[in-house]
């Protein structure tokens, strides 16, 4: 029985610094290691997710989440987790997008799936609740 104690209290040992490690991993860590697949805008969707779309001038869209979207004027994020990088009518009911370099206001409903950031700052997903300045 005590060699069953020790492996159980060694499992939790490395399960418990497991956490610690996985708790530092930035969102930022991810995006600058990740390799987006360049995708023709011709493709209209992608449903496999990792995608990169450049200067798409109809809309294009992103069901498998993980996708880059750098000048385009119309894309949706269904998968989650994409970046918009001056993409004007953009949208993310996936969640957790980051928008950066925006032209144009984020219209309301621009996040609904939420955690969206804004130039890597948090962002409130809806301002139906706030008054404008």
């Amino acid at each position: 029985m005590g060699t069953l104690a020790g492996v159980v209290l060694t499992l939790l040992t490395v399960i418990a610094s497991f956490d610690r490690v996985t708790a530092k991993l930035d969102a930022s860590d991810i995006w600058k290691d990740y390799n987006h697949v360049q995708t023709s805008c011709d493709t209209a969707n992608c449903a496999s997710g990792g995608c990169l779309y450049e200067n798409c001038e109809q809309p294009v869209s992103c069901t498998g989440g993980m996708c880059f979207f750098r000048k385009c004027k119309s894309a949706i994020c269904e998968g989650g987790a994409c970046l918009f990088d001056q993409t004007a009518s953009s949208k993310c009911p996936g969640g957790a997008c980051r928008f950066q370099n925006m032209a144009t206001t984020l219209a309301e409903g621009y996040c609904t799936g939420g955690a969206c950031t804004l130039d890597d700052q948090a962002h409130p997903a809806s301002f139906a609740a706030t008054l404008s300045e």
